[in-house]
């Protein structure tokens, strides 16, 4: 399965919040999902935090 963030052409990301009245958007996926191991270049106005739960 190949993951891909759902951008804009502006290349801004689309976030997908659950909750209309708060701005919260939580997921969780593997780096290795993603085709050669990286996410595309992308920007929004909110915050984003990145946890890493193993590596090499």
């Amino acid at each position: 399965m190949v993951s891909k963030l759902e951008l804009f052409s502006d290349l801004s990301e689309k976030p997908n919040y659950k909750l209309p009245n708060s701005p919260l958007y939580v997921r969780k996926e593997k780096l290795c999902e993603f085709e050669k191991y990286t996410a595309a270049n992308h920007w929004h106005p909110d915050l984003e935090f990145i946890l890493v739960l193993e590596g090499p």
